[in-house]
């Protein structure tokens, strides 16, 4: 990929750092879901091809606020950068970027936080406060301050929606669409950890040409300790995300988009991120890694929970690469 984007659910704020220190000077506590992660794991991030980390979701304050400024700081020392959170209240909401010769904003924003912002980090996290009219059009303010400092694409990685649920609800929707109005291309949704459909919401412009937007209302999980349990939602399975940009006269427009739907793997020896369609169609890749329970995730992932949220998503798609395709027609 050209850019690639990640949600980072975690703090990174050094050993003996965060709230606990329950596994080697890291931890986590699942009754009050507070999580500071080892600083290899955003070194491992960038050394697998990570640009751009969101850390605009609940758990920014897990570590307190010199957490967060420490989270920044490793993220920038991997030479990644961080969009959501920022190290003072006076700097820019959002990252202007070069992708390929291409002007590209980024933004993220949170509407939940498991730890209440204070006196000491006012300004440093973006948040929507449980959709907020003030706050949501601050945002979408800043989507089009992109546009007017020449962004031909914008992006916004948004915290938003109902835990293990697998739609959106109406106001994730309202949000979204307000987001695509304002001047926002795509949309990556994240915190039901399920996937939920994708939507293509359709904006006329002012010189009466059509722009289509891309919502993804939830990715689902990429890498995860949320093994499935049942009756919580597929909260082993989550989706890669390819969003193809491409000119169409002066104007950048979204052309395609490609989804490996992606399932999380556990073993005793390792934790692996398996892409579900070739694990289905060519199993003898991946050796005897898989139990039976693996497999038959698999195989609803395949059969069942991917077909679904497509359907529900209303898209024409086809199938081939062991990813499906969406083209995106734009006039």
């Amino acid at each position: 990929s050209d850019l690639l984007i990640g949600n980072l659910e975690t703090t990174i704020a050094g050993k003996s750092q965060g709230k606990y220190e329950n596994f080697y000077g890291y931890g986590a506590n699942l009754n009050d879901n507070n999580f500071n992660s080892p600083e290899a794991a955003v070194q491992n991030l960038a050394d697998v091809g990570f640009d751009v980390l969101s850390t605009a979701n609940e758990h920014a304050l897990d570590s307190g606020t010199q957490g967060l400024l420490s989270t920044l700081t490793n993220i920038s020392n991997t030479d990644m950068t961080a969009i959501g959170t920022k190290a003072a209240a006076e700097d820019p909401d959002y990252v202007m970027t070069d992708v390929s010769g291409m002007k590209v904003g980024l933004i993220a924003a949170t509407n939940v936080l498991t730890t209440a912002a204070d006196e000491t980090n006012q300004g440093l996290i973006q948040t929507l406060d449980g959709y907020n009219e003030d706050k949501v059009q601050s945002l979408c303010a800043d989507i089009q301050q992109m546009r007017s400092e020449g962004a031909q694409a914008v992006i916004a990685v948004i915290h938003f929606g109902e835990l293990y649920q697998e739609d959106a609800d109406d106001q994730q929707k309202n949000l979204a669409h307000q987001l695509i109005e304002a001047g926002a291309d795509v949309i990556f949704g994240s915190h039901p950890h399920t996937l939920e459909p994708i939507e293509i919401y359709p904006v006329t412009e002012e010189d009466g040409t059509s722009r289509n937007g891309v919502i993804i209302y939830s990715m689902g999980n990429f890498l995860s300790s949320q093994q499935y349990k049942g009756g919580t939602g597929n909260r082993d399975i989550g989706g890669l995300f390819d969003i193809v940009f491409g000119k169409q006269g002066d104007q950048v427009r979204i052309k395609e988009i490609h989804v490996t739907p992606t399932y999380v793997n556990w073993t005793d020896d390792a934790i692996a991120v398996v892409p579900v369609c070739e694990a289905h169609d060519a199993p003898e890749t991946f050796g005897d890694i898989f139990d039976s329970q693996a497999q038959a995730r698999i195989d609803a992932a395949y059969e069942t929970v991917i077909p679904q949220i497509l359907e529900r998503s209303g898209v024409q798609y086809t199938y081939s690469d062991y990813k499906y395709k969406i083209v995106v027609e734009n006039s």
